[in-house]
């Protein structure tokens, strides 16, 4: 099951190639991923289901499996995918659109089923073709190939040296590179930009930088070089809390959202290598919240994007509100749930998350409470920007979301306030995931060939 739903959204994408009708071609991929979901969501059930919590692929046992700390990732990251399709403007949706959002899914999907060491390094390089091929921020764009191309070398040099010294700093490296931790985090921020915002957005929530460090680094380090883990985590605050501040500069949209993502995505990596069971467990709760997060975001701003042409002041007021009060509604919920309004499972995962961070590093903890409330204030901000004041653009000219838009993105939103209900049932199924972590559990490690 595992390999069709690997293989599923690389035959769509062949077809979307070849195919002449956009809708049809759109129409496709849309079952593609709702498939690929539903195969996921198997997987997901056999492996809770499972007394070993680990599943190997029936077809390629050496070489796929799910176990608890991949299984829900692969099913977040498909339904990101179809939320992504089915709320794209029309104008973004082409051939070349829909092909690298497949592609993505699948290289994705096998870099979280991964038994085998090259098949990561392959599926990692490939899901970052969106961003190699695309145009990135203006200025920044060479930098961003640079340091995601350094994170393949890196990982290609972990894997190729093995277990020795300079293959363990190679896998923090290369996680490093991947996350966007200091000094690689303008290189990952830059990745978010213009029309290619979306698939770019999905290469960012695929979150590979954190899955290695979950299965591997963390792990290794442990063992290895326990000492060093607390170090680790002090450079994730400290650029967590740097991303943070540099985006009281930033000046447009765009620049503002990439910053947060990455302050954010920071803070996961922090909580991963707190070793704690509230640090790690924050860490794997906010992992939901912030793929899912992002993804309302951009693409809300995406379609108030294609809808005005580019005409989004970064500084002052848009005004969208008057005019689109459905998209300021999906925006102003998914900013809530980022910054951990109570009820949602933003509030549970934050909570989590800075009582780790407090536990592992005393007083110097405090820095990450101090980055969150930064965050806060930017999502404000952000929100500020598009949705209040005086319109800029008369409202009869511009549309409110539509109802496939509506729909998909609501639904998304939904999962994270029914967990923030009832949050029991979230920490209850990353539970066994933070056991595999910290070591509790037998850990299925990839192998060379």
């Amino acid at each position: 099951m595992i390999s069709v739903s690997i293989i599923l959204p690389l035959l769509a994408a062949a077809f979307a190639l070849r195919s002449t009708r956009i809708a049809q071609a759109r129409n496709v991929t849309l079952a593609a991923l709702a498939a690929t979901l539903a195969l996921s969501a198997w997987t997901l059930t056999e492996v809770l289901r499972g007394t070993g919590g680990f599943l190997p692929d029936s077809a390629l046992r050496a070489w796929l499996a799910a176990d608890n700390l991949s299984a829900v990732l692969m099913v977040l990251f498909p339904a990101l995918a179809l939320v992504t399709v089915a709320a794209a403007p029309q104008r973004d949706t082409d051939r070349h659109f829909l092909a690298i959002t497949l592609a993505v899914v699948s290289a994705t999907l096998t870099t979280y089923a991964a038994r085998n060491n090259f098949l990561m390094l392959a599926a990692w390089t490939t899901a970052l073709l969106p961003c190699i091929l695309g145009s990135g921020r203006r200025g920044w764009p060479t930098l961003s190939r640079c340091t995601l191309g350094a994170s393949c070398v890196a990982l290609a040099v972990a894997f190729a040296v093995g277990g020795s010294g300079v293959g363990l700093v190679a896998l923090v490296l290369a996680a490093i590179l991947r996350t966007g931790l200091f000094p690689a985090h303008r290189g990952v921020a830059a990745t978010l930009g213009g029309s290619g915002l979306l698939p770019s957005a999905l290469v960012m929530n695929s979150f590979p930088g954190l899955y290695l460090l979950a299965r591997m680094v963390v792990p290794q380090l442990a063992a290895e070089a326990p000492h060093l883990l607390p170090w680790l985590g002090v450079l994730a605050l400290l650029s967590c809390l740097l991303m943070a501040i540099l985006a009281l500069a930033e000046k447009t949209v765009e620049g503002l959202l990439a910053s947060v993502f990455v302050s954010q995505a920071c803070a996961l990596f922090a909580g991963l290598t707190t070793r704690t069971p509230e640090g790690i467990t924050g860490a794997l709760l906010q992992w939901l919240v912030l793929a899912i997060c992002s993804t309302v975001m951009l693409s809300v701003y995406r379609a108030l994007h294609a809808r005005t042409d580019g005409d989004i002041a970064g500084s002052g007021f848009n005004g969208f509100a008057a005019a689109a009060p459905r998209f300021a509604v999906l925006f102003a919920l998914a900013a809530l749930a980022l910054a951990g309004l109570p009820g949602t499972l933003g509030f549970s995962g934050e909570d989590l998350l800075m009582h780790g961070a407090l536990v592992a590093h005393g007083w110097f903890g405090v820095v990450l409470p101090v980055a969150i409330a930064l965050n806060a204030w930017h999502v404000y901000r952000l929100f500020a920007v598009l949705f209040m004041g005086e319109p800029r653009i008369a409202p009869v000219n511009l549309r409110d979301a539509l109802p496939r838009e509506r729909l998909s993105l609501f639904a998304a939103l939904a999962i994270l306030i029914w967990l923030g209900l009832v949050p029991g049932h979230a920490v209850q199924l990353r539970d066994p995931a933070v056991r595999l972590i910290l070591g509790s559990e037998p850990a299925v490690t990839s192998s060379l060939p």
